[in-house]
């Protein structure tokens, strides 16, 4: 991140990352990056058998799942052992090209230093364990998928009312109930087979936490995007204040991540992630720059009738945290 120096004057001119933590304001960022390599994931097969899951995260469909790219929203925290809930993740189909495309660009900006093929996994190649193996070895990682993650129903271990009784825990309290879980646990990714059948302990070996993606070791990884909905949310869980799936990519040891703050639409998200690569490695844009590029882009489209092809929420919920160059 490097060094914090204060500074009595505000220059307008120039935009200035924000740090948000004590240590990106006072440790020098020494991690030794990865060789230039990218990890691109999309067109996952989430396969087409729903999830049954007993006593353990639940969660109903998502309408919308099919054209963004919000997966499930958790709909309780437990189910108890006589009840079963479901959770289904929808197609998105522009996320094979988007990845793929990200392959191609990849290659136009490096393919005379010497790096490596692109690694575009695809269907079911595109699982978590392969997102485990591989993402450590790679500089640059895109994530094509679903996001999930517990509504604010349940905000916080304050909260003292009673679970509805049919859930089958009388006289638990919502506080009872979240304390023990970390707000890590509550928001997570989809890889392939995250509709399938849940073990004996409730797992669903496609679907991985935050928690889990913060333990893994990233600090090789230059850039990080999550291409998926809402990833950049943070959820108040067990007293332990904000998670997202953004903090769990720094806590990883990404430098700069790029997330989302609400549902995007596939279609609009390809053609971003397009621009944004294009401006980055073809154009060799500093980060924040790329972005942006990418975003006035579809600002500016106008269809035939001079009105904007892309709203405001199609392009603007995108933000870039960590380094911005």
């Amino acid at each position: 991140m490097g060094q914090f120096s204060a500074s009595k004057g505000v220059n307008f001119g120039v935009a200035l990352p924000t740090l948000n933590a004590l240590s990106a304001r006072t440790i020098e960022d020494t991690a030794t990056r990865n060789p230039p390599s990218v990890l691109s994931m999309g067109g996952i097969t989430y396969d087409g058998r729903t999830a049954k899951l007993d006593n353990a995260l639940a969660a109903n469909r998502d309408e919308s799942a099919s054209s963004s790219r919000s997966g499930a929203s958790l709909s309780a925290l437990r189910g108890s052992k006589s009840k079963s809930y479901e959770w289904t993740f929808g197609r998105l189909p522009g996320t094979r090209g988007e990845a793929e495309v990200v392959g191609e660009y990849f290659l136009d900006a490096f393919e005379d230093s010497g790096a490596p093929e692109p690694e575009i996994l695809t269907r079911r190649e595109a699982s978590r364990g392969a997102f485990e193996r591989l993402a450590p070895k790679h500089r640059y990682l895109h994530l094509a998928t679903h996001a999930w993650f517990a509504p604010e129903s349940v905000a916080s271990t304050t909260d003292e009312r009673v679970i509805d009784e049919a859930m089958g825990i009388l006289g638990s309290s919502l506080r009872d109930q979240v304390i023990g879980l970390a707000p890590s646990l509550l928001c997570g990714l989809a890889f392939a087979g995250a509709n399938g059948e849940a073990d004996m302990y409730g797992r669903v070996r496609g679907v991985m936490t935050a928690e889990e993606i913060s333990a893994m070791d990233l600090t090789g990884v230059e850039l990080c995007v999550l291409s998926a909905c809402e990833t950049n949310v943070g959820l108040r869980r067990g007293g332990q204040g904000i998670a997202s799936l953004q903090t769990a990519l720094h806590a990883a040891g990404v430098r700069t991540a790029i997330t989302s703050l609400w549902k995007v639409p596939d279609e609009a998200t390809r053609e971003l992630m397009d621009e944004f690569y294009r401006q980055l490695w073809v154009l060799e844009k500093p980060k924040t720059e790329a972005l942006w590029n990418a975003k006035q882009k579809l600002r500016r489209q106008l269809d035939g009738d001079g009105k904007p092809v892309y709203s405001l929420r199609d392009w603007a919920g995108w933000v870039l945290s960590g380094d911005p160059d």
